[in-house]
């Protein structure tokens, strides 16, 4: 039987530091956190990378199920979430409270995610995305926790997130106006060679539009 790879070096002190950036990032909707620290690699040469490896180590537990999409899935990353997070897999997206997504053009629509109900909007799902949040920004952000210092007088913040589906906008619209429920979701550029990863919260009040193109002179 393969070893399984390490978690985060100090557990406790570790996931403090990464839950603390999930908030201020889904606090502050739209705006690159980066992940304070992070764990080995879970598999080498696998998909799932260190800071996709953060978030399961910091969210996930035993009541947590997880969906992983088809191209992570793998016996030894199923065998580290098992062991270090506790938590079931699902093939199901439906029934899970994490999904991990890698390749988000090929991903089920957000609807086909946990949505919550009337009486616990909260029992829906949040799905980590790997995006690409560098260079020009593609959309505009708008609603709570959006404003003040970082952005002057301006009420919408500017995101760079490459690499989503092309229908995103418009299925993100469908998934704000059912508030209470919808997905959350947390935006996840997981490339190294960039000082380590990063990430953006859109919760599901937070509204997004097209970035509008400059109309030449």
């Amino acid at each position: 039987m393969t070893a399984l790879t390490q978690g985060f070096t100090n557990p406790v002190l570790d996931c403090q530091s990464c839950y603390r950036a999930v908030l201020d990032a889904m606090s502050r909707p739209a705006l690159p956190v980066r992940l304070p620290v992070l764990p080995p690699l879970p598999v080498p040469g696998g998909a799932f990378g260190s800071g996709m490896a953060a978030l399961a180590l910091t969210l996930c537990d035993g009541e947590t199920p997880l969906w992983l999409q088809p191209e992570l899935r793998s016996e030894a990353l199923h065998a580290y979430l098992r062991f270090h997070c506790g938590s079931p897999i699902t093939a199901d997206p439906g029934l899970a409270a994490f999904a991990f997504i890698i390749s988000p053009l090929t991903m089920p629509p957000l609807s086909a995610f946990a949505q919550g109900s009337a009486v616990c909007p909260e029992q829906s799902a949040t799905l980590i995305l790997s995006a690409r949040l560098s260079g020009p920004a593609d959309v505009l952000a708008a609603g709570p926790g959006i404003g003040g210092p970082e952005t002057g007088r301006d009420t919408a913040r500017p995101l760079a997130c490459r690499g989503l589906p092309p229908t995103f906008v418009e299925q993100w619209q469908d998934n704000r106006q059912a508030y209470p429920l919808g997905v959350d979701v947390l935006l996840l550029d997981d490339n190294l060679s960039d000082n380590g990863p990063i990430m953006a919260g859109l919760p599901r009040t937070t509204g997004i539009r097209p970035m509008p193109q400059k109309s030449e002179s």
